[in-house]
């Protein structure tokens, strides 16, 4: 949940970092449907629009191999831009000019620990 001083943050970095409109999309399981006990269940998407910017993130993956170099593609969104019940956690999708990306198993980090940015690992759909 985004603080004051995050939303202050964000606010002011808005138009110099050159943030663009993202949406991150989550998929919760809902319930079963009466009658039908082995039709699955009724999945709710819920949609939030948002503010990110595209990066990498370069890190060191330990292997039999040896030591490998992996080069992850990250989503950095605005914490100030979702509503406060949307944090980013890994099977979410974030779209982008009708491109979608899924956040990775390692999932979303809040490297601030203030809620004003959110670093999603992501790979495309």
């Amino acid at each position: 949940m985004p603080t004051a001083f995050a939303r202050k943050i964000a606010a002011a970095a808005r138009p110099i970092l050159g943030w663009r409109r993202m949406t991150l999309v989550r998929v919760t399981p809902g319930i079963r449907m009466p009658g039908a006990v082995s039709g699955g269940t009724n999945p709710t998407t819920t949609s939030h629009a948002c503010r990110g910017r595209f990066g990498t993130r370069n890190r060191s993956v330990v292997t039999s191999a040896g030591i490998s170099r992996v080069v992850d593609q990250v989503i950095s969104i605005l914490g100030a831009t979702l509503p406060d019940d949307a944090e980013p956690r890994a099977g979410d999708r974030v779209t982008v000019g009708g491109v979608t990306y899924a956040i990775t198993a390692d999932g979303a980090t809040n490297p601030d620990g203030l809620g004003a940015v959110w670093d999603c690992i992501v790979r495309r759909v």
